[in-house]
């Protein structure tokens, strides 16, 4: 079963589990089931920043169910879950790749410095043609903390 958590950021800055779900499966309709319900539950009040994971189903219902919303993908997810699994022979074969990318998505502290650190990095390997960096970049302003 999958488990769904709602969690809020106080104004310490601090992470409270709000509440959580659990669900049979991944499905768009399942999602959107458990995103009404949450959204009837509390008087149709909802947050001004939702984090997901990045997944084409919950990008989905998000975008129709929180249309005013403003969605990001979790940095965790992609940097711990999805960059490995992508980007090992990238990491094996290229050295240096793993840190300044790392350094390029966190210690990119303006738009133009990320792009500017990006381009660099996939020029300096040779990776332009590297379909998971392509949909990376992509999507890169719902991941990445400059944005």
């Amino acid at each position: 079963m999958l488990v769904v958590p709602f969690t809020w950021v106080n104004h310490h800055q601090q992470s409270i589990l709000f509440c959580c779900s659990l669900l049979w499966d991944e499905i768009e309709k399942s999602f959107a089931s458990l995103l009404s319900t949450w959204l009837e539950a509390m008087s149709r009040v909802h947050a001004k920043i939702i984090i997901t994971d990045q997944d084409v189903v919950i990008t989905n219902v998000v975008a129709r169910i929180f249309s005013d919303v403003i969605h990001h993908y979790c940095m965790c997810h992609i940097q711990k879950k999805k960059n490995p699994e992508y980007l090992s022979h990238v990491y094996n074969a290229h050295g240096e790749f793993k840190n300044q990318f790392y350094k390029s998505i966190h210690l990119s502290l303006t738009i133009d410095e990320l792009e500017s650190n990006w381009e660099a990095i996939i020029n300096k390997d040779g990776l332009q043609d590297n379909q998971w960096l392509q949909k990376m970049y992509y999507i890169h302003k719902k991941w990445i903390r400059a944005y």
